[in-house]
């Protein structure tokens, strides 16, 4: 017969063998050639709260896979973390892997450095204007926005542009842009080939809500129509920059309105010529 005495002097039933021993809660199985009260590994039950493995210097080294089982013990429930010489694992053998913080934030590291961080609403950059999703040789097959008051790409570090999608609008796919939209180095905003191809333009109307003030219809019948089209009424310079524009001016009491084009004349001078008076 032997008895086992744990590091904090409380002593277990005596038991012959190595089988079947038992250590009462609180009471302590220490390892190592450290003393007692300093051991180098301990691995007791605490009670009601479980058990605990305590390593000297607070590292645990487990060689081989871990493997982390449902209390039941079924077939493939268990989440594993291993190691196969070159890269590192962690999943679940069958179900949903879960990731889940007590806190407010879930961080991603890669090379010692926080990379990604996701709240309960938001996954973002860790840093501002640093990282990237997708690249000119990785790049992302789709991405899908949804709708809403606060919806939409953001541009800008200051959020200058938007692009969203406004349900407010009647025609079947609207796109809002918050700011002013420029096509650079020749590209072009382009209708279809067909007869039935257009893109229209609208405007909201206080009051009345989204009117269609111009349209671009395809390239088979090609025009462009504006709609409720209004001219300026400030009067151009009759130079080469204001050549081929447009304004009015308005007449007063028995005084005809007069339509006039910036054009120029033989002489190679500019004028401005009333094109239409009613």
């Amino acid at each position: 017969m032997q008895s086992i005495i744990d590091s904090s002097g409380g002593m277990d039933s005596p038991l012959s063998g190595l089988i079947g021993r038992h250590w009462q809660d609180d009471k302590k199985a220490t390892f190592g050639t450290d003393t007692s009260a300093s051991p180098d590994l301990e691995i007791y039950s605490d009670g009601g709260a479980g058990g605990r493995i305590v390593p000297k210097g607070g590292a645990l080294k487990i060689v081989g896979d871990l493997a982390i089982w449902h209390a039941t013990e079924a077939a493939l429930d268990y989440v594993y973390a291993k190691h196969d010489a070159t890269n590192g694992w962690f999943g679940s053998a069958s179900g949903t892997l879960f990731l889940a913080a007590a806190g407010a934030t879930i961080n991603f590291n890669t090379g010692g450095s926080n990379r990604w961080t996701m709240s309960s609403s938001i996954f973002a950059g860790a840093s501002a204007n640093t990282r990237q999703l997708g690249s000119a040789t990785l790049e992302m097959l789709a991405v899908y926005v949804g709708q809403g008051a606060s919806s939409g790409v953001y541009f800008g570090s200051g959020q200058e542009a938007r692009l969203y999608y406004d349900s407010g609008f009647f025609c079947s796919a609207p796109i809002t842009f918050q700011d002013t939209v420029t096509v650079v180095d020749e590209k072009a905003i382009a209708a279809g080939p067909n007869d039935d191809d257009y893109f229209t333009f609208f405007a909201k109307d206080n009051g009345v809500g989204p009117k269609e003030v111009a349209r671009v219809a395809g390239a088979a019948e090609p025009y462009f129509s504006l709609l409720q089209a209004k001219f300026g009424t400030s009067v151009l310079a009759a130079d080469a920059p204001h050549r081929g524009m447009f304004y009015y001016t308005e007449g007063g009491g028995g005084v005809a309105d007069i339509l006039y084009c910036v054009m120029k004349n033989a002489a190679d001078g500019y004028e401005a010529v009333a094109v239409a008076t009613p």
